[in-house]
């Protein structure tokens, strides 16, 4: 009997353990999956920033950041194994970025214009400015039509409108 009895307390040891090994191998298998989600969110978050980046220096410089964003596109988005201008989120930056371009480069050419010809000279293209700013916003993705950044394109359009 007591033989009977140290082969069951074996058998629940040996079970016991398969069980423990068992279970840390599923704990290191998720950790793994856990870490290749959390780095893909790294980079698009660091992606995120660069197009945030690129946003705002729109403004300021719209020939320097067309470059910029031509180079960020060919070196960092479009690779031999991956094509990041599939994903909506990065095409709707993308797309914000451009428009911030055009609007700068509306708003030079205004001022510009502004400084030739006459009173209704002026006026027909003041007007003609303010009709490419707002086709500049419908031409943006229905996606891109909330948040912080439209907020702050309809802000530029208003200033360039006064």
């Amino acid at each position: 009997m007591d033989l009977h009895r140290l082969l069951k307390k074996m058998n629940i040891k040996v079970l016991s353990i398969n069980i423990l090994l068992l279970s840390c191998s599923l704990l290191a298998c998720t950790k793994v999956e856990l870490d290749e989600k959390e780095k893909a969110l790294v980079a698009k978050q660091e992606l995120a920033d660069h197009f945030d980046k690129l946003f705002y220096e729109g403004f300021e410089n719209p020939d320097e950041t067309e470059k910029n964003l031509r180079e960020f596109e060919l070196n960092k988005l479009i690779t031999n194994d991956k094509n990041l201008l599939a994903d909506q989120d990065i095409r709707v930056n993308k797309s914000m970025i451009e428009m911030t371009i055009r609007l700068r480069r509306i708003q030079d050419n205004l001022e510009n214009e502004f400084k030739q010809g006459n009173i209704f000279d002026m006026y027909t293209r003041k007007h003609m400015t303010m009709l490419n700013c707002r086709s500049v916003l419908q031409e943006l993705p229905y996606r891109a039509r909330t948040g912080k950044k439209y907020e702050y394109l309809i802000g530029k359009v208003n200033e360039i409108e006064k």
